[in-house]
């Protein structure tokens, strides 16, 4: 993985196996991109730090993300990568699918799998013209949400 030199990468210690990737499939009802199988597989997750805590606030990694719609674009810090946890009192990409999808409404074709410093996540789709990319509720969520309609990814 290339990093920002000003970045540390550390991976989650809790490891994953294929058969855990093809459970955690079965549940949701969509196979993840081959990619991010292979990114669980070898990190399951992770944080990053900064390599000199002088020059943390220039230490950061972006994403280019898509709005729900497809049209909005945003650029976001990236301070975690979310994990697949088999221990129930960890919480990891599971529950966060199952808190998104009931409790927000975010459509369940999507899964949470980042996190920025601030109160964004970042979300991969799993259907669609969009799949693959990462994708952020933005403006088109926000207006959704607001009249009460069903948030679709489009």
């Amino acid at each position: 993985m290339t990093l920002n030199p000003a970045l540390q990468f550390r991976p989650d210690e809790e490891r994953v196996s294929e058969e855990d990737l093809l459970r955690f499939e079965q549940e949701i009802g969509y196979t993840l991109p081959r990619d991010y199988r292979q990114f669980l597989l070898e990190y399951n997750g992770g944080e990053f730090t900064a390599t000199d805590p002088a020059t943390a606030e220039d230490a950061s990694l972006y994403f280019k993300v898509h709005g729900f719609d497809g049209q909005d674009t945003y650029r976001c810090d990236v301070a975690y990568f979310i994990g697949l946890r088999k221990d129930p009192a960890r919480y990891g990409l599971r529950e966060q699918h199952e808190t998104t999808r009931d409790a927000w409404g975010i459509p369940a074709s999507v899964l949470p799998f980042s996190g920025s410093v601030g109160p964004p996540k970042m979300y991969l789709a799993l259907e669609g013209a969009l799949r693959g990319k990462v994708v952020i509720n933005g403006r088109a969520y926000e207006e959704k949400r607001a009249a009460d309609e069903e948030v679709t990814l489009d």
